[in-house]
């Protein structure tokens, strides 16, 4: 090995010339150091589930509660004593089926766009909801068609009395009604 500044021949493992006194560069046989590296840090992977939409999951079920109540009771209603207890039901089926509606709609909002299971979920309460709507709507206007078929002939008398003027239409819708319903 030979001095860089005068060219002296130097011993294997100088660090500084004999005859010039310069420094030397490290030796080739000196293994050197690696440069420090900082670590990579990872996230670990997250296993924890992912967090729950509770207001999807309210609204499904309401949509379909609001969709079974007014079916169930409607088909209750033929017996004389349970046919009671599930007009309970059906009286507060469509505000249970419009915060199904609600429920679902805001759970349908706060979906995350990975989260795929959930936003279906949200979006079957959206529609059950809807049905159930108008299932409700439907079987409202059938009840209100026989009840007003049943209770129209025993009414029109004291109708007649209270709005004479009306007797014939009151005749004639009675007609009309009892042809449809039976």
């Amino acid at each position: 090995m030979y001095c860089k500044n005068c060219g002296a021949q130097l011993r294997e493992n100088a660090h500084f010339c004999p005859v010039c006194g310069a420094q030397q560069p490290a030796a080739a046989s000196e293994p050197a150091q690696p440069a420090y590296q900082e670590p990579v840090y990872q996230q670990p992977a997250q296993t924890a589930a992912q967090p729950k939409n509770t207001v999807a999951l309210v609204g499904f079920i309401l949509a379909l509660v609001g969709l079974i109540a007014p079916i169930v009771s409607n088909l209750a209603s033929l017996l004389p004593v349970v046919g009671t207890l599930f007009a309970l039901a059906a009286a507060f089926s469509f505000p249970i089926t419009v915060a199904g509606l609600v429920c679902s709609a805001v759970g349908l909002s706060n979906v995350k766009k990975k989260n795929a299971a959930r936003k279906k979920f949200a979006k079957a309460g959206l529609i059950i909801s809807i049905v159930a709507i108008v299932v409700n709507i439907v079987l409202s206007i059938i009840n209100f068609v026989i009840n007003m078929t049943l209770i129209l002939p025993a009414l029109l008398p004291y109708l007649v009395m209270l709005f004479p003027a009306i007797e014939d239409w009151l005749q004639q819708t009675a007609t009309v009604m009892s042809a449809i319903c039976l």
